[in-house]
């Protein structure tokens, strides 16, 4: 019997799976070379002063009638839902005007700051100050949600890697090699210096593919959530299965800048006679 694909692995199960033990996940994610879930159900409704801070990019605060669609409704994607959205000029006691809502359910990513206080602490508990998630409202970005400066503390049973990241596990992780480390530092320097030529490479073949400025929405072209997106059809005629997500792929071009040069004009040669 075909069974269907999981959404998600408890930490157990996804170190079996990865072949290593918890605390290699647990550190990994800390480090920022994979990405940590945790299944959480939070719910202000009954606390009047607080509320759950969420983030979006410059760029679709911005896009018309966005606030108008989320006030008092809520925002939802794959596996998780933020409920009561509105905007707010003032929550509680943080004096921000942005939007917030009042209860989160699903899955959503956990900082690596926080996973670092896991790993060295080995309590049973973890706290979190802040989420995120991926959205197909924000392609390029994450969403944020922040538990404005109260912490909640979540059971690491609840902790999970969700099917979807084992084929965006990094390499390296995040944390900086001090000049001492010689050997370490050149190694590194070399391989994302490489790494950054290659993600350069990808963003100029997907201008010259599918036009200049696709490659800063990439997820436009590669949502495999959705079955959307001119890469992903392209790819489907080929009989090719997409090698990464479309998260993936925006995580490859984030802050990738291409370099331009001037276009020369042919000179064209008059016939002396």
């Amino acid at each position: 019997m075909k069974l269907p694909m999981r959404l998600y692995y408890p930490l157990p199960e996804a170190a079996a799976k990865m072949g290593c033990s918890v605390n290699d996940i647990i550190h990994y994610a800390s480090t920022g070379a994979m990405n940590i879930s945790v299944f959480i159900d939070v719910d202000f409704k009954n606390e009047p002063d607080r509320y759950i801070g969420v983030g979006f990019s410059n760029e679709v605060k911005n896009s018309p009638g966005f606030y108008d669609d989320f006030v008092g409704k809520y925002l939802k994607d794959h596996g998780w839902i933020i409920n009561d959205l509105e905007h707010l000029e003032r929550a509680g006691n943080w004096n921000h005007p942005g939007y917030y809502g009042k209860s989160i359910y699903g899955f959503f990513y956990i900082g690596d700051s926080n996973i670092v206080n896991l790993e060295f602490s080995g309590d049973d508990n973890i706290l979190i100050d802040s989420l995120f998630v991926k959205s197909s409202y924000d392609s390029n970005n994450d969403v944020l949600i922040s538990f404005m400066g109260i912490p909640i503390s979540v059971n690491v049973k609840y902790l999970c890697v969700m099917a979807s990241e084992f084929n965006n596990i990094k390499e390296y992780g995040n944390f900086q090699v001090f000049a001492g480390d010689l050997d370490i530092a050149s190694e590194k320097r070399t391989r994302v210096q490489n790494g950054s030529k290659q993600n350069k490479l990808i963003k100029a073949l997907i201008e010259i593919a599918y036009g200049k400025g696709s490659s800063e929405k990439p997820r436009s072209l590669l949502n495999e959530e959705r079955g959307t997106g001119d890469f992903l059809i392209d790819l489907q005629k080929m009989g090719i299965k997409p090698p990464v997500t479309g998260s993936t792929l925006a995580d490859y071009l984030k802050d990738i800048e291409l370099d331009y040069v001037g276009i020369p004009t042919p000179t064209v040669e008059n016939d002396k006679k």
